[in-house]
C-alpha cells in the first residue's frame, strides 16, 4: 500500500462526527486518556485524532528506529536508511522467535502480535486506529524499489518498471519502424500513427482524424451539441461524464472532510489527502529542472509554469494583461482595477 492509500484510509470516514470527548457523550463506560495532557475521551478514534494536535504543535520529527538519529523530513530518513543496508542486522520476534533480516518485514510481523487499540509509529509518532492503515503507513518510511527480474534494474514506481520491460526486453508488439515495444495492440496502432500520419477514425463533419473511435465520438459532440450527461439537481447537461462529476461539487453545500491539524475543510477526500501532506512535510513531487520538491502535483505544475516555462498563455481581453497561470487571471478578474475598466468600457459604449 502506498502513502496515498494509507492517507486515504485515514480520511475515508472523516465526514462522520469525531468529537467524542467525555463531556459530550454518555454511550460508553470506557475512558481513554491522552498521553500528553489530562484530556479524556470515550472512543479510540477521538483520542487518536486529538493526539495528532500535540504532534502538530511540537512539529513532526522523523527518527530512525535503528539508530535513533533524527531528521526534519521523511525523504532524509529514507536516504539515511541506506547506511544500515551494509550492516548485518537480525531482528527477532520476542513472542514467536521468528527472525528477519529486513526491518520493515519485522515491523509487519510484529504488528500481527499487537493487540493495542491504537497503533503508534516509532519513526514519526503518528498514530492510527486501523491496523491496515498503520501497516500502509509503515511502508512510507522505506524506499520502495521494484526490481526487474530480467536485468536487475530497480524502479520506484510500477509504471516505470513496466515501461522498462516493454522497451528493453521485447515484450508486447514491436514497431517495425523504430523497434519500440507496445504492450497492447491498441497502443501499437496509436504508436504507428506517429510514423504513418494516418488517423483512420475521421470526423464526418470536419474531416479531422483520430487514432481512436472514442476520441472521434467525443469530438463529434462539439458539432452535434450532444450532451448526454444531465445533472439530476439543476438539469444542466454536459458532453463529458467527468465534467458532470466536477459540476456536482457546486451542489455539495457541506464540506465533509476536515483537517484535524488546522481545521481547514474540504468537499472531497482527495483534497484533504493532498492538504495533509503539507503538515507531514511529505514532498513527493520533484521538479526535474531545479530539484525543488512539492507536496502536490498541482503545485509542481504551477512552479514549472512560473519558474521554467514562463509562457503567458492567459490574457484578459478587457485590460490587455497576460498571465502565466489561469488562477492569476481569475484573481485579476475579481480585482477592482479590472471592474473599473469594464465600467469605463460600458460607459463609453453607451455614449457612442
Amino acid at each position: 500500500m502506498d502513502e496515498q492509500s494509507s492517507l486515504d484510509s485515514d480520511y475515508s470516514d472523516s465526514n462522520k462526527t469525531t468529537n467524542s470527548k467525555l463531556k459530550n457523550s454518555k454511550k460508553s463506560n470506557t475512558i481513554y486518556n491522552c498521553d500528553h495532557c489530562p484530556e479524556q475521551f470515550l472512543t479510540t478514534r477521538a483520542v487518536v485524532l486529538h493526539s495528532r494536535s500535540h504532534l502538530k504543535l511540537k512539529g513532526v520529527t522523523f527518527t530512525c528506529a535503528l539508530c535513533q538519529e533524527t531528521f526534519k523530513t521523511n525523504d532524509e530518513l529514507i536516504e539515511h536508511k541506506y547506511v544500515h543496508d551494509s550492516e548485518d542486522l537480525c531482528f527477532t520476534c520476542k513472542k514467536c522467535k521468528v527472525a528477519f533480516s529486513n526491518h520493515r518485514d519485522y515491523l509487519y510481523h510484529k504488528l500481527r502480535h499487537t493487540t493495542a487499540s491504537v497503533f503508534k509509529c516509532e519513526e514519526c509518532s503518528y498514530t492510527y486506529q486501523v491496523r491496515r492503515s498503520f501497516r500502509g503507513h509503515i511502508a512510507t518510511h522505506y524506499d520502495r524499489k521494484l526490481k526487474c527480474q530480467l536485468c536487475g534494474v530497480t524502479f520506484k514506481q510500477n509504471k516505470d518498471l513496466q515501461t522498462h520491460r516493454r522497451n528493453f526486453h521485447k515484450t508486447g508488439i514491436q514497431c517495425v519502424e523504430c523497434g519500440k515495444n507496445n504492450q497492447t495492440r491498441r497502443d501499437h496502432e496509436e504508436h504507428m500513427v506517429s510514423h504513418t500520419g494516418v488517423k483512420v477514425f475521421q470526423c464526418l463533419y470536419c474531416g479531422k482524424g483520430f487514432s481512436r473511435s472514442a476520441l472521434r465520438r467525443l469530438h463529434a459532440r462539439k458539432h452535434t451539441k450532444s450532451k448526454p450527461y444531465e445533472c439530476e439537481v439543476c438539469l444542466q447537461k454536459f458532453d463529458v461524464k467527468n465534467n458532470l462529476s466536477l459540476h456536482m461539487i457546486t451542489h455539495d453545500t457541506e464540506k465533509r472532510y476536515e483537517c484535524h491539524d488546522c481545521g481547514k475543510q474540504y468537499f472531497h477526500r482527495n483534497s484533504i489527502i493532498q492538504h495533509t501532506r503539507k503538515h507531514m512535510n511529505y514532498k513527493l513531487y520533484n521538479c526535474p529542472k531545479c530539484k525543488k520538491s512539492f507536496a502536490t502535483y498541482q503545485n509542481l505544475c504551477d512552479h514549472a509554469e512560473v519558474a521554467h516555462i514562463k509562457k503567458r498563455r492567459f490574457k484578459c481581453d478587457i485590460c490587455e494583461v497576460t498571465f502565466v497561470l489561469k488562477r492569476s487571471l481569475l484573481l485579476h478578474m475579481r480585482a477592482r482595477y479590472h471592474r473599473n475598466n469594464i465600467y469605463a468600457m460600458t460607459v463609453k459604449e453607451n455614449k457612442d
